[in-house]
């Protein structure tokens, strides 16, 4: 349950929402930045932050009565009625469905670890979860999280993950989770893993 009253809980959410909205917002991609190239409208960009947070925040304490559908439908809308008022200092005058996801389905993960809400139906989708989704599997194509901007991209995402997580025996949000936990553990390029290991024995 969030309790925004609760002072260590107040503080483990603001750290949610911060952490949450820095992932989708400081994206890797030169090509597909967030905001546009030489914005110095900071005040817009503050206002946007806060605006997130309240959808955020409004989301988390309804989410128990959410179906998957009305899940998915907000992660449209909350790209849509960002990019209807904040186009101008937006990438393309657009917020990405790539970015609004993943900002959406991280903070409900982060709920979800401390029991706080139940199990999301889906996961954030970037990078690393692309991998693993296209692993093995040939010319399967899935978009890039930061260009992703259509409901269907996101689709080909939920289907690939729902698909995988069956194969291996979890719902899509454990079987992530159990990936991201892993996602070093076969990695024998992990060299801070391996100068610690050196350096202890």
């Amino acid at each position: 349950m969030i309790n925004p009253n609760d002072p260590p809980k107040a503080f483990l959410l603001n750290e949610i929402l911060t952490s949450s909205m820095n992932a989708g917002l400081q994206t890797r991609n030169p090509d597909y930045p967030v905001y546009k190239k030489g914005l110095i409208d900071s005040k817009s960009k503050e206002c946007m932050v806060v605006e997130i947070r309240k959808i955020l925040l409004s989301y988390g304490e309804s989410f128990e009565n959410i179906g998957e559908k009305d899940h998915i439908e907000k992660i449209r809308c909350m790209a849509q009625h960002l990019t209807k008022k904040y186009g101008d200092i937006l990438h393309n005058n657009t917020f990405r469905i790539g970015i609004s996801q993943k900002i959406i389905n991280l903070f409900l993960k982060y709920l979800w670890c401390l029991g706080w809400i139940k199990e999301p139906f889906h996961c954030p989708y970037d990078s690393i979860i692309k991998g693993k989704l296209i692993n093995g599997d040939g010319p399967i194509q899935l978009a890039d999280w930061t260009k992703m901007n259509s409901m269907d991209e996101y689709g080909e995402y939920v289907k690939r993950a729902k698909e995988r997580a069956k194969a291996s025996g979890y719902s899509i949000p454990a079987w992530e989770l159990h990936v991201w936990n892993n996602r070093n553990s076969d990695n024998s390029k992990n060299s801070i893993g391996k100068d610690c290991q050196d350096n202890h024995e």
